[in-house]
C-alpha cells in the first residue's frame, strides 16, 4: 500500500465540525482524508443558487446558546453573530391571525398549549418557560451561512486539507487497529474512522469480518423556497410584519418559515422582492394545491405580500429524506469496532463546535498566527 493510502484519520462527511476537526489534525502533521459524496462541503449549511440569485440559504439552523461555541465562531473564525430578533409564534386566537413575540414568557406558555397533550404533566416545563428568557436566545451569522462557506473554504486551501468530493463509499472493513475504506476502487487504510449522525453505510460494511446492519431512522423533511415580486404597493408593505422566523402550531401544514432576503445583496427597490424558505409538515407533497395553501397561510399572517399583488411567484421544492443514526448507534459502533470508529456528535452545530473546539489547539494557534480573516470588531 502506498504511503498516501495510509492514514491517521479518515472522515466520512464534510460537515462543518468534521472539516474543522480534520483541519486541526492536518495542521498537527497527521495524515488526514475527508470524503463526501456531495460536490460541496458543509452539508446543510451550503448555500444554493436559486431564482437567478447566488448563495441563497438552503435552510436556517439557528445556533443554540453555547459559550464555547460562540467564542470559537466569533473569536477564531471571526464570524459576527447576531441575536435572532423578530421571531414569532403564528397563532389563530379567537378567529384572528396573530404573531406573538417569541421571547415573551407568557407567549411561550400560550404557544405550548396547542402542542402539549397533558398540561398538568408539563406544569414544571411551563413554569420554566417564564424564567430566564436569555436561555431561549439563539444566534446566527449576521451575513448568513455563506460566512461559514467562505471561512472554511479558505482554511481548507491554506492548510492543504485532503478532501475528496463527489465520492461514494463502496466498502468499509474494520479490524482491530485499522479500518479499510474503498473509494473509487481504491483502498485507504486508517487508524481512526470518524462518523457522525448522517452516516449512510455502504452495503458492504463489516466489523471483525461480520456484516454490520444499521437501522437508519429516516425523517422526511419537505421544504419550499418562494421568490415573490410584488407591485410595490407601499401601503400594503407597511402592513407586512418584519420577521426573521415564524413558528406555526403542530396542526398546521407549515412548521416554520424563515425570511431570507435579509442575507442577500439583491437590488430590492421599494422592498418589493421577497425570498423565504418554509419547512413543511412531513406528509406534504409537491402539488399546486399544497403550494397554494402554503402561500395563502403565509398571506393570512401578513408574512408575504398579497398574492393578487404579486407580479411574479417562483418556487423550489425539496423532498429531503434524512437518514440518521442516534447517539446510541454511534456509541455502539465505537464499542464494536475496538475504538477504531470515532463518533462525532454534530446534530446541533454550536454545541458541537463548543465541545470539540476545546481540543482544537493546533487550529486556534494557526488562526491566531496567520490572521486569515478580518476581525469583526
Amino acid at each position: 500500500m502506498n504511503f498516501e493510502n495510509q492514514l491517521d484519520k479518515l472522515y466520512i462527511g464534510s460537515g462543518i465540525v468534521h472539516i474543522l476537526d480534520a483541519i486541526n489534525s492536518t495542521i498537527a502533521k497527521e495524515n488526514v482524508l475527508v470524503i463526501d459524496k456531495s460536490p460541496f462541503i458543509l452539508g446543510a449549511w451550503h448555500c444554493i443558487d436559486l431564482f437567478g440569485i447566488p448563495n441563497v440559504e438552503n435552510a436556517v439552523h439557528y445556533l443554540l446558546p453555547n459559550d464555547d461555541g460562540y467564542n470559537f465562531i466569533n473569536n477564531f473564525l471571526k464570524i459576527e453573530l447576531s441575536n435572532c430578533q423578530n421571531k414569532f409564534f403564528a397563532r389563530n386566537i379567537l378567529g384572528r391571525n396573530i404573531l406573538l413575540p417569541y421571547n415573551n414568557p407568557i407567549t411561550r406558555i400560550i404557544s405550548n398549549l396547542d402542542s402539549q397533550p397533558a398540561v398538568n404533566q408539563n406544569l414544571s416545563k411551563f413554569i420554566s418557560l417564564t424564567k430566564n428568557p436569555s436561555h431561549h436566545q439563539t444566534k446566527y451569522p449576521k451575513k448568513g451561512a455563506l460566512e461559514f462557506t467562505n471561512r472554511l473554504s479558505k482554511l481548507c486551501s491554506e492548510t492543504n486539507l485532503n478532501l475528496m468530493s463527489k465520492s461514494s463509499i463502496e466498502h468499509i472493513s474494520v479490524l482491530p487497529g485499522n479500518a479499510t475504506v474503498v473509494v473509487r476502487g481504491r483502498e485507504y487504510n486508517t487508524k481512526q474512522l470518524f462518523l457522525s449522525h448522517g452516516f449512510i453505510p455502504p452495503s458492504g460494511f463489516t466489523i471483525d469480518h461480520k456484516q454490520v446492519y444499521l437501522n437508519l431512522k429516516k425523517h422526511k423533511r419537505p421544504s419550499i423556497h418562494f421568490y415573490l415580486e410584488s407591485e410595490s404597493n407601499l401601503v400594503e408593505q407597511d402592513q407586512l410584519r418584519n420577521y426573521s422566523q415564524a413558528l406555526f402550531p403542530r396542526n398546521s401544514i407549515i412548521k416554520y418559515v424563515h425570511e431570507l432576503t435579509q442575507f442577500l445583496p439583491i437590488q430590492n427597490s421599494h422592498n418589493s422582492k421577497y425570498i423565504l424558505v418554509v419547512a413543511l409538515r412531513h406528509d406534504l407533497t409537491n402539488t399546486l394545491e399544497n403550494r397554494s395553501a402554503v402561500l395563502k397561510e403565509l398571506e393570512n399572517f401578513k408574512l408575504i405580500p398579497m398574492i393578487s399583488n404579486c407580479k411574479k411567484i417562483d418556487y423550489f421544492w425539496q423532498d429531503i429524506f434524512l437518514p440518521m443514526l442516534h447517539d446510541s448507534d454511534l456509541f455502539d459502533l465505537q464499542d464494536r469496532s475496538f475504538g477504531v470508529i470515532k463518533p462525532m456528535f454534530t446534530d446541533e452545530l454550536c454545541s458541537s463546535i463548543g465541545k470539540y473546539s476545546l481540543q482544537w489547539n493546533h487550529l486556534k494557534k494557526f488562526l491566531n498566527q496567520n490572521n486569515l480573516f478580518t476581525s469583526i470588531h
